[in-house]
């Protein structure tokens, strides 16, 4: 899955991440989210250093965040 602003390859953290509202998935990349106010930022920190390590966040606690 890639992100629909940048193009880059999506994380496992950032291809579950669904707007809070409508329900529909994201589908954008934790650099393009920080330019949002969708997610809260202390997710998009998470995802991040989550990234970076090559550590995946369990789903729930995703979806849990929003």
């Amino acid at each position: 899955m890639r992100c629909v602003c940048c193009d880059c390859g999506l994380s496992d953290g950032e291809s579950v991440l669904k707007h809070p509202e409508t329900g529909h998935y994201l589908d954008m990349c934790c650099e393009c989210l920080v330019s949002t106010q969708i997610v809260p930022k202390k997710l998009i920190n998470q995802l991040m250093v989550s990234r970076v390590e090559s550590e995946h966040l369990d789903i729930k606690d995703i979806n849990d965040s929003l």
